[in-house]
């Protein structure tokens, strides 16, 4: 790389700035950036346009990119030949799903849609929208690199999205800006220079045999996570949210998929993160911590062979006896999920203490339950699975959570100030928008693109995420 001149450096990044290198000036300076479809320029005061800080757009593309600015008014950023909107319509394509629908979706602007009709320029803001809802980095738009990463879980979101157990094109849309929202979030993190938790186990290929069952293999695998997480010997978890996204610095989407659907874990090339379902069985927040929890078995232990087949589970499969699934891959998931969360051993002694005191079965599940917040269905499996010499009556069906552990797993996601901001972006990601722009690495408009919401919102959401940060406790 050519050395830049100070002469460069100044009409680039401004007289006030200070420094010797492009990166020092850009720290220093207050000018601001304004990228369009095809190219970049210095902001000028109240000109429209999608904007970003100094040192943000010089992140994204590098020095050779911005001296342009020196002498001329603006720099092209598009590789010869290259287009934005052929990039979307390919992954549009990719994915199987209708244009008006991920416009739809997106909520791009009237002027985008026309623009987009006509093929003349579109505003970068609504590129960027549909580059969110189609899992693609908008920072890559028209520069002619390959996502290979995007275009194989491309190909799993289309599978999904056919054959007999398709999920619905706007199910589809909601996976690709999860898978988004993960992408960012890891981005985030490594901006921030975020420690990542390096898991010191690799993924486990045994689902069973004859000998062994894969429920057996789930158990087992449930026990050494939590000896790896140094949970105390048949101690409850307190908050799976808390324990994935802070402990282990795992992406948690909240999406709403069909009641049916309980939760996904998306791997985007080495990237992974889990989605979880807003709607049906996870809205209480016991299922919810069964499907985090089952989530986080695929999470650590499958293989990427087999996240990349892209399985989204299902409440059915979930809340059944695990002995009884016929996949061995959900079934040692299962088997892993209600062990991690209320360990056989002590939660078949707290029913035992409960019944041997002559108190009812059904109290006996109960205590269980609360003991372990998990739900009826899993409590009286896992029991009657540990003491098949009793006889474990259903659980209680109508017994509800506690507000205390409803606040520990739905901590900033539930409430969310201004209300706009997604479900799917909200929780640790946008503690991580708001920690970003604190350290004045993203810009105002970077924070509303990320958080999908209006300019004049912006300081409204940065406030609200500054009271939760405080709020959040430090990752233990």
């Amino acid at each position: 790389m050519s050395i830049a001149s100070s002469e460069e450096l100044d009409a680039v990044f401004g007289l006030e700035s200070e420094g010797d290198t492009p990166e020092e000036r850009s720290l220093t300076s207050k000018r601001e950036f304004v990228r369009s479809q095809h190219q970049i320029s210095i902001r000028q005061p109240d000109a429209p346009g999608r904007w970003f800080r100094a040192n943000e757009i010089l992140r994204l593309f590098g020095w050779e990119t911005l001296r342009v600015l020196a002498a001329r008014p603006a720099s092209p950023v598009l590789r010869r030949g290259a287009d934005p909107v052929s990039d979307l319509r390919k992954q549009i394509d990719a994915l199987g799903v209708s244009e008006g629908g991920v416009l739809s979706r997106a909520n791009v602007s009237e002027v985008g849609k026309r623009a987009l009709k006509s093929k003349s320029q579109v505003p970068f803001a609504d590129l960027e929208k549909l580059a969110q809802h189609l899992s693609l980095d908008s920072d890559l738009l028209g520069l002619g690199s390959e996502q290979p990463e995007v275009s194989r879980l491309s190909v799993r979101l289309r599978t999904i999205g056919s054959g007999p157990r398709a999920l619905s094109e706007a199910s589809v849309l909601a996976l690709a800006e999860a898978a988004w929202v993960i992408g960012r979030q890891h981005a985030l993190q490594n901006m921030l220079e975020h420690p990542t938790y390096n898991w010191p186990h690799d993924p486990n290929s045994d689902y069973g045999s004859s000998m062994t069952p894969a429920w057996r293999v789930g158990q087992r695998l449930a026990e050494l996570t939590r000896e790896t997480l140094e949970v105390q010997p048949g101690a409850p978890i307190e908050s799976m949210t808390r324990l994935l996204e802070e402990r282990l610095n795992i992406p948690v989407v909240h999406v709403r998929l069909p009641k049916e659907f309980a939760g996904a874990t998306i791997a985007s090339g080495t990237l992974r993160g889990i989605v979880v379902n807003q709607h049906g069985a996870n809205e209480n927040v016991w299922v919810r911590r069964m499907t985090l929890a089952h989530e986080l078995g695929h999470y650590l232990w499958d293989s990427q062979e087999r996240l990349e087949q892209l399985v989204v589970d299902r409440h059915a499969d979930l809340q059944s006896d695990y002995s009884n699934i016929h996949d061995p891959v959900e079934q040692r998931a299962n088997s892993f999920a209600v062990e991690f969360l209320a360990p056989r051993t002590e939660a078949g002694d707290v029913y035992k203490s409960i019944v041997n005191s002559g108190s009812s079965g059904s109290e006996g599940i109960e205590a269980v339950m609360r003991q372990f917040n998990i739900g009826p269905g899993a409590a009286s499996h896992h029991v009657r699975n540990e003491l098949p010499q009793f006889e474990v009556p259903p659980g209680p069906q109508g017994l509800q959570p506690t507000d205390d552990i409803k606040g520990l797993e739905e901590f900033s996601v539930s409430f969310f100030d201004p209300n706009d901001v997604p479900e799917s972006r909200r929780g640790r990601f946008a503690r991580l928008v708001g920690e970003a722009h604190a350290a004045q690495l993203i810009s105002d408009d970077t924070v509303a693109a990320y958080l999908s919401i209006p300019r004049d919102k912006v300081e409204t959401a940065l406030t609200f995420i500054n009271t939760i940060q405080e709020a959040t406790p430090s990752p233990s």
